[in-house]
């Protein structure tokens, strides 16, 4: 067991860093000093501190920045008043994080179903993803939120998301979601990834003019007219849509990767204005002329398995080219 040298609390502010929470609470005479040092160190940073390392020594709570937590009793964690993340890991019955309304607590992750969300006033960042959550109404109340991570859930409705005009990310795939006109007053929005949802309508997306990565994969999405306001995309996945036209991604001019696979798309030439790409995923389309490309410099990879594209030459001047799969990946030697 370690125990508690005679030295000074300036030497113990250069040495508590690098200990571990579980190192620190099994210090000797922890109980009597530490809620007097005060130290930062307590604060842990973001570092993950397991609940039953800390659970004796109630003096540590209110240091607690970064916590794992699988009870079920919220209670006792609102002494935890500087607690800024938290990973709930109960799976069995409903938790009740109304219980830390009084902490300052940002970011919130979670393994079974919840509520009291709507007091959290500083939440920034929610993860339920995989969750048996159907109802997210309270989210409405957490005006600071930027992360929301619904994905693999039973959610249909996110409406609630319209007042939280500070998201910066939004997951949702894998969810029956069809109707994101909530989002349309997002115009932080960077990440928005819907990909197997019933969404068929993106208009509320084309004034998130910082929008860098969307993904539609394996939705109804048909036209996507709207991306073409959002001029700093640089990743877009339309795969297993019914998109045909990509007209909007030639005004995208930094896009670097983008898969339309098994699509209809067979006219890549607004793709040419796009000097920034290096991956393209075309396989399972109409594609039959590649020549747009020959502007990419950057072009690494290219898949045109299960399409007709028969001349490749052109991507002799994509100088970074390495791979094209054709049903196999081969070599590119020029």
């Amino acid at each position: 067991m370690l125990t508690l040298p005679r030295i000074s609390i300036d030497v113990w502010c250069g040495i508590l860093p690098y200990l571990e929470m579980k190192d620190v609470c099994e210090l000797t005479r922890v109980n009597k000093h530490l809620a007097a040092l005060k130290l930062p160190v307590l604060h842990l940073g973001y570092r993950t501190v397991n609940w039953r390392a800390v659970s004796r020594t109630p003096e540590v709570f209110p240091f607690i920045r970064s916590l794992r937590y699988s009870g079920n009793d919220f209670k006792v964690l609102a002494e935890c008043a500087g607690l800024v993340k938290l990973r709930a890991e109960t799976r069995t019955g409903f938790v009740d994080v109304g219980e830390l309304a009084g902490t300052k607590l940002k970011s919130l992750t979670l393994c079974g179903n919840v509520s009291g969300i709507g007091g959290l006033a500083h939440l920034t960042e929610i993860d339920l993803g995989g969750t048996m959550v159907v109802d997210v109404g309270a989210l409405g109340e957490c005006l600071n939120l930027t992360t929301v991570d619904l994905r693999e859930t039973d959610v249909k409705n996110i409406s609630a998301l319209k007042t939280c005009l500070k998201l910066t990310r939004v997951d949702v795939c894998d969810t029956a979601v069809e109707d994101i006109g909530a989002l349309s007053g997002c115009l932080e929005l960077r990440e928005a990834y819907f990909s197997n949802t019933r969404v068929s309508n993106i208009r509320a997306l084309e004034n998130c003019l910082e929008l860098t990565d969307v993904y539609f994969r394996g939705t109804k999405v048909s036209d996507i007219s709207p991306l073409g306001n959002c001029s700093k995309l640089t990743r877009v996945d339309l795969g297993e849509t019914i998109v045909e036209d990509l007209s909007a991604l030639g005004r995208c001019r930094e896009l670097t990767v983008l898969f339309f696979n098994s699509t209809n798309v067979c006219d890549i030439s607004p793709l040419g204005k796009c000097l920034e790409l290096y991956i393209v995923g075309l396989c399972g389309t109409r594609v039959q002329d590649i020549s747009a490309l020959r502007t990419c410099s950057k072009m690494f990879r290219v898949n045109l398995l299960e399409t007709s594209v028969e001349d490749t030459s052109v991507l002799k001047k994509c100088l970074g080219m390495t791979e094209v799969s054709r049903g196999r990946f081969m070599k590119i030697s020029y």
